[in-house]
């Protein structure tokens, strides 16, 4: 339980659980959301869509252990979602959470919708550009990726490089007239920044478990019904690869043998990217990240954290 807020400008102490996909996050967000009294807002970019339960790893109530969570299941999956979209529905939740005496924790794997928050990006206010996003429509993801590196070197270090919507819009950003690069705001919250640190074999073996328990739950009934639902065979390579591929074998133009190991492989590529974005990030000023192994190691530092505030 933290104190209220006293002071008009004081920062809000925020714990970020950050880390590759099937690390434990949620998990090590709920024990010490039940340790310290705190609430869960998460950070990632499939888990806001509904229908999208099993593929995209989204905790279940009775994981949630009555924890409450938020920015879950709440988006049609028709429709787009920015990171400065999320940014406007977390940073309010956050603030709400503290208000209520209660600690926040922002968890997730979307590490460039995690910084959105925790820097208080301002976001370039492009128009949309519908001639251009014909034309570059008619890319692949890898031709947008290299040529959104030739007019924002930086930006393709933080981008899904396999999500066309987001390649075109930060093409079209960056071909405007108004200011393309991305700045902080006003500092909002003290942050202690946990990363959790697993061996590259034990990760690999993580996913691929995490997989077979996708496909025994039903991922493929999920797909079913998102087909049923109207979602088009480029949104699901929007969703990521694994629910392409899922698409692809239910519509007859893969094998199963196919399908299930091209979906870890992609899983597990999705999975080192996130760790590059989380390293490259990591050792910046203000956003030092505390990579764990255990959760004694996270409760002593979160434990540490709050004396201080």
């Amino acid at each position: 339980m933290l104190k209220k807020q006293s002071k008009k400008n004081r920062l809000i102490p925020l714990v970020v659980i950050v880390g590759p996909t099937a690390s434990g996050k949620s998990s090590l967000a709920i024990k010490l959301a039940k340790q310290f009294g705190a609430e869960i807002v998460s950070a990632d970019s499939r888990q806001i869509y509904q229908g999208l339960t099993i593929g995209s790893g989204m905790i279940t109530q009775k994981e949630m252990a009555g924890i409450p969570h938020y920015l879950l299941a709440f988006r049609n999956p028709k429709q787009s979602f920015s990171a400065e979209q999320y940014k406007r529905k977390a940073i309010p939740l956050l603030k709400a959470i503290a208000k209520k005496g209660k600690l926040p924790i922002l968890v997730g794997g979307t590490g460039f919708w995690v910084q959105a928050v925790t820097d208080n990006l301002i976001f370039p206010k492009a128009k949309p550009n519908l001639r251009l996003r014909k034309q570059l429509e008619k890319k692949t993801p890898l031709q947008l990726f290299a040529l959104l590196k030739t007019y924002d070197p930086e930006r393709v270090k933080t981008i899904d490089s396999h999500n066309p919507r987001r390649l075109i819009r930060a093409i079209e950003i960056a071909q405007s007239h108004v200011q393309a690069k991305l700045t902080r705001g006003a500092k909002l919250f003290d942050c202690l920044f946990l990363g959790i640190a697993k061996e590259r074999t034990i990760l690999h073996s993580a996913i691929t478990k995490r997989f077979n328990q996708w496909f025994k739950a039903g991922l493929l009934d999920e797909v079913h019904m998102l087909v049923r639902a109207g979602i088009s065979e480029q949104r699901f390579k929007e969703f990521g690869l694994h629910y392409w591929y899922a698409y692809a074998y239910i519509k007859g133009m893969m094998s199963r043998k196919e399908f299930e190991q091209k979906s870890i492989t992609a899983i597990w590529r999705y999975a080192k990217r996130q760790m590059t974005w989380f390293s490259a990030h990591g050792g910046k000023k203000d956003t030092t990240i505390h990579w764990i192994k255990t959760y004694s190691q996270a409760r002593k530092l979160v434990r540490e954290f709050l004396k201080n505030e």
